[in-house]
Formats: structure tokens, C-alpha cells, sequence
């Protein structure tokens, strides 16, 4: 992957689960699934398949979504910092999922040094521990918003769509996100669409 093709309207991030996993071999996780086939290890990988939906149903609404698996990248190019991964984003938003709890130190981590070098880019979070701890995260100085929910497509364009335009993110459902001096608004969570099927 070229750092110099980081350029989109939306790029998602999904995190390791230890930030520095490259220089500790030693922090495994205690287990926390229901089998024994996937190891949680401090790369953790697996990168939730709403990623992909997500993706597919933005660029059907001609917004360019990108998608970082950041210990993947890491894995594949050794040389890459994090820093350099950074600088080179070419985008308005970048959305770190925190799906699964054991990527909560990694998310934080990438989401700090994210605000450190680029204060120029919104931080949104989003997945399921996400909304389960919306209220926590956007405290985070360097969280601006969480949009909750399991679906979350057609929020999420809503909120690409404010971005793109300009326009408050004051009618974007489940969104709670910072005014420039910090004000907190919750926009309520009331996109909940009926499973089908």
C-alpha cells in the first residue's frame, strides 16, 4: 500500500488491539470468545465485515470510503511509523471502529495520535462498544464524535453529506459530537431499522 493513495471522503481505521503490538511480544489478552479458534494476541487483526457494507453502500452514494487495517499494514510494511500513516491521510473524517473491547487500548491510542498530528481531522468512533460507551468516549479530547448504533449506513452518510455541504451535524441520528469549544450534543438514538429476513 502506497501512503501517497490516502485520499477519501471517509477513511476507516481499524486499530490493533495493543497500539506498540511491534515492540511487545509479551501482552497476550485473556480469552474472551466462545471457541478456541481465533487467538486474541495483541494484533487482533480481524477487522469487523460492517467495514466492508459500510464502504459498499457509501461509494453507491459517490462517497470515497478507504479502509486501513492498521496491523495489517504494519505487519506487511515493518518500515511504516505511524506518524508517516498520518500525515499522509488526505481526508475531512476518519472513523476507528471499537467493535470489540479487546481494541480499546489500540483505538484510544490511534485516535490520541491522530489529534497530536493532525488536528485538521475529525475523529469519529463508531461500532458496538462504541455506542455501548458513547457517553464515556466523547469525553475524550481527542474524540469529536460516536455515532451509535449496529446500523449505522444511513447515519453515516447523513454525516458525510453535512461534512461535504457544511451544514450542522445537528440532524445526523445517533451522532453525539463537540462543538469547536467543546460543547457536548447528543442528537438522541433513534435509527434503529427492524432486522429483515
Amino acid at each position: 500500500m502506497s501512503l501517497k493513495n490516502l485520499s477519501a471522503d471517509l477513511i476507516l481505521i481499524h486499530p490493533p488491539a495493543y497500539f506498540d503490538f511491534r515492540n511487545c511480544r509479551e501482552v497476550y489478552f485473556p480469552f474472551l470468545g466462545t471457541s478456541g479458534d481465533v487467538p486474541i494476541t495483541p494484533l487482533y487483526e480481524y477487522f469487523p465485515v460492517g467495514f466492508k457494507s459500510l464502504q459498499m453502500y457509501l461509494e453507491d452514494r459517490d462517497y470515497k470510503v478507504k479502509i486501513i487495517n492498521l496491523s495489517s499494514l504494519f505487519v506487511q510494511y515493518p518500515g511504516y511509523e505511524l506518524d508517516e500513516v498520518i500525515n499522509a491521510l488526505d481526508t475531512d473524517i476518519v472513523g476507528i471502529d471499537l467493535h470489540w473491547m479487546i481494541h480499546v487500548q489500540g483505538a484510544l491510542a490511534i485516535a490520541e495520535n491522530i489529534r497530536k498530528f493532525r488536528k485538521d481531522i475529525l475523529i469519529l468512533f463508531g461500532g458496538i462498544s462504541s455506542t455501548y460507551y458513547a457517553d464515556e468516549l466523547i469525553r475524550y479530547s481527542f474524540v469529536d464524535m460516536v455515532l451509535r448504533g449496529y446500523d449505522t449506513h444511513q447515519p453515516l452518510a447523513e454525516l458525510l453529506r453535512s461534512i461535504q455541504f457544511g451544514m450542522s451535524f445537528n440532524r445526523v441520528p445517533n451522532l453525539l459530537y463537540k462543538s469547536s469549544d467543546g460543547e457536548i450534543f447528543d442528537n438522541g438514538y433513534s435509527h434503529k431499522p427492524e432486522k429483515t429476513g
